[in-house]
């Protein structure tokens, strides 16, 4: 047994944290937050680690609007897609 883990290992916690990282922004996007308090904080570092995966598809795929209210499935496709290459790797 090593305590060195493999580069698969880092990979799928890697991976498990960022599709963490993505669910909590998904829930985060629905509250607003004081902007002079920790929770701001908190959700503009979550949406720093998750934009450069998320940014991309909103540019390509735009929101489809339903009366007043539109649905962003960015974050779903993200999502789908971390679980894809997880269950490749892991």
């Amino acid at each position: 047994m090593t305590l060195i883990p493999s580069w698969p290992d880092l990979a799928c916690m890697a991976l498990q944290i960022f599709l963490i990282f993505i669910i909590a922004r998904v829930l985060l996007s629905w509250f607003r937050f004081d902007p002079n308090g920790i929770m701001a904080t908190v959700t503009g570092f979550i949406y720093v680690v998750t934009d450069f995966a998320i940014q991309p598809l909103r540019r390509v795929l735009p929101a489809p609007r339903i009366g007043a209210v539109s649905f962003d499935f960015s974050a779903l496709i993200v999502i789908l897609a971390v679980q894809l290459l997880m269950r490749y790797i892991c």
